[in-house]
């Protein structure tokens, strides 16, 4: 019995005198590491949104969207307006571009699934809300009568905003024709 007091004796001292070696450390991030890697629900508040975050409706808006066409060329034209504060954070040199989705059936028929990259102007600094852009794509065969109207007509387009590095952050869907109220005036 003795020797079973002594090796339990011997075994305690044993491993109360061994330490970890500092490289195989324990798992669990202390208190500091959480802080310092996940910034509280305050910081998180107090951070101002970003440009991408903000480019929808009702802060980003398409006033008039017009499909023509016209010599084997689909002519497309967009108005779109930006709210006061997204026009702040894009007034400051930043670049985003459009891409227009097309719907499947003109997909089918002009074998594309969207147009190229449209540029966009540079936001100024003129307090300017309202912004156009044009975008015609050229085709190689005339049309029928059929796939003009499908195409004047359908009301399924997309448009994709990008950014600088020409990555989709932001997709609007099913763009209706939206034509300016016209009024006519006898002279």
């Amino acid at each position: 019995m003795k020797v079973i007091y002594v090796f339990l004796l011997c075994f305690t001292l044993l491993i109360s005198g061994c330490e970890r070696p500092e490289s195989v450390q324990s798992e669990t991030p202390s208190n500091e590491q959480i802080q310092s890697e996940n910034p509280s629900n305050e910081d998180a508040q107090n951070r101002a949104p970003d440009y991408e975050s903000m480019f929808f409706p009702p802060n980003f808006t398409v006033t008039y969207f017009a499909v023509l066409y016209e010599n084997k060329s689909i002519n497309i034209t967009i108005d779109y307006e930006f709210n006061v504060e997204l026009y702040e954070l894009l007034k400051s040199d930043v670049k985003y571009s459009f891409m227009i989705a097309y719907p499947q059936e003109i997909s089918n028929i002009i074998n594309k699934e969207h147009s190229e990259v449209i540029e966009t102007d540079t936001i100024d600094d003129t307090g300017k809300l309202n912004y156009k852009v044009n975008y015609s794509e050229t085709l190689t065969t005339e049309l029928t009568k059929e796939q003009i109207d499908l195409i004047i007509h359908n009301t399924s387009y997309g448009l994709f905003v990008l950014n600088s590095d020409n990555k989709v952050f932001s997709i609007l869907n099913d763009l209706i024709h939206r034509l300016p109220s016209i009024s006519s005036q006898d002279d």
